[in-house]
């Protein structure tokens, strides 16, 4: 008779699991409905074969991006806008309206395929349809410790807007290109970049005072262009 094997036990080592940028390893983001102001002024915004990243509406024929979701590597310049979805009211494949952007805006000095942390990484998008649920850009300035709140469409859950419901700034600092950006410990991944930066005012209106262009590569924050530029950018259009 053959003797019976020997049970051999063997110990696996489990590794930590790598949170994704922008994250830390506490994970405080909470889902909003996006049919509700002011998430039903944020947009998932589709870019097949580059990006799939988040957008604001600013105005009523305008919404706002980070301008390195429009970047291809391929190209090497802006895909053009018949590229560029925008899609608002987005949640699990269902959405109030879709949108084409018919032209595309850039700050002077934008340089979408550049280094990631840029004061002008921001571009307008322009759509034929009337949008009437806007967040304008203000030009009011986030003091350090100011509450925010940061919302988008994350990579890890794409198919709603998640946020990060009570974070703060921590004060401007000059960007790669030289422009300001804003600083902030807010919980926000890839797929972000183009969502809003939100503070209450003294009314508890909530105001757009910064978009979300990067994220901290091993905690949790990262960096916003501050809303007075894209403010400035918009009015040049009218």
């Amino acid at each position: 008779m053959r003797a019976a094997a020997p049970v051999i036990a063997v110990a696996f080592a489990v590794l930590p699991v790598e949170p994704l940028p922008g994250l830390g390893l506490h994970d405080p983001r909470v889902g909003v409905d996006p049919t509700v102001m002011p998430w039903a002024a944020v947009a998932r915004l589709n870019v097949p074969g580059v990006s799939r990243c988040s957008a604001v509406m600013i105005a009523s024929h305008w919404a706002v991006t980070a301008a390195h979701c429009l970047y291809s590597r391929s190209l090497g310049r802006v895909v053009p806008p018949s590229a560029i979805h925008i899609l608002t009211g987005y949640a699990n494949g269902n959405f109030a309206r879709h949108m084409i952007a018919d032209a595309v805006r850039l700050p002077d000095g934008a340089d979408p395929g550049g280094p990631a942390l840029r004061g002008t990484d921001f571009a307008l998008l322009h759509v034929a349809e009337t949008v009437s649920q806007t967040l304008p850009p203000n030009a009011q300035a986030a003091p350090p410790g100011a509450t925010l709140v940061v919302g988008g469409y994350g990579q890890d859950r794409s198919e709603r807007v998640l946020i990060d419901p009570g974070c703060a700034a921590r004060g401007t600092t000059p960007g790669q290109d030289g422009q300001p950006v804003l600083m902030h410990d807010c919980a926000a991944t890839r797929g972000t970049s183009g969502g809003p930066v939100l503070m209450r005012d003294g009314a508890g209106a909530w105001r757009l005072i910064g978009l979300q262009i990067a994220a901290y590569t091993h905690s949790t924050g990262g960096a916003a262009v501050p809303a007075e530029a894209i403010a400035r950018l918009l009015a040049a259009q009218r």
